[in-house]
């Protein structure tokens, strides 16, 4: 074997014999910091309710998407307006469009993603930590940094290295607390992850830690 390229960061410390490439996601940065993309879309603008927290995610929905915690977060907070993007390829997610404060929207246009964003106060990646997802370096979190919106995940190992720019909560009450707290403060997150000022970053989280703490 010449050269060997992996995409998550266990494999490199498995293959430390060999000299191995890194390759890690990415986005169109360029796509999501366009700040005239304001307006919600026609098929968003409908749903939005006055007076809540609006917390978003964009991807697929799948096996790994953590349904239980999701529900008991809704369940226990009618002031949060969740609204779900993306193609739903398995049964238990599907309960969640049974719930009064959750939208499940479909797959939507990538080039409605930005706007759809930046109508959100939070975006969520609430994922089962499943092998799978372990190895997972999602480029949702790339799309929520570009866009300035703080992100609320379960602690995925590959967002480690994100430090203090992601909010980690793994529980119901845990992950209410940090949505219920970055909503209200109506801050916005100076996360640029792929190629912002990192001074700017560090302050705008440091703000933000006093707000939740």
């Amino acid at each position: 074997v010449r050269d060997v390229f992996v995409l998550d960061e266990t494999k490199v410390r498995k293959l430390d014999r060999w000299d191995v490439v890194m390759v890690r996601n990415g986005t169109d940065v360029s796509h999501f910091i366009d700040d005239s993309q304001t307006q919600a879309p026609g098929w968003l603008a409908g749903t939005l309710k006055p007076g809540t927290i609006r917390v978003g995610y964009v991807g697929a929905i799948a096996e790994w998407f953590h349904t239980d915690l999701l529900e008991a977060v809704a369940r226990a907070n009618p002031d949060f307006d969740i609204h779900l993007c993306g193609a739903v390829t398995a049964e238990a997610p599907l309960r969640l469009g049974n719930l009064p404060n959750v939208t499940l929207h479909g797959e939507i246009p990538y080039g409605d993603v930005p706007a759809f964003h930046r109508q959100m106060d939070v975006l969520i990646i609430p994922f089962q930590l499943l092998p799978i997802i372990k190895a997972c370096d999602p480029v949702k979190f790339y799309e929520y940094s570009a866009v300035m919106r703080p992100t609320v995940s379960t602690s995925l190992p590959e967002l480690d290295r994100a430090g203090d720019l992601v909010f980690r909560a793994d529980d119901p009450a845990a992950a209410s607390r940090l949505v219920a707290a970055l909503g209200e403060a109506d801050i916005v997150i100076g996360a640029r992850f792929a190629g912002g000022d990192p001074y700017a970053v560090g302050r705008a989280r440091r703000e933000a830690l006093v707000l939740v703490t």
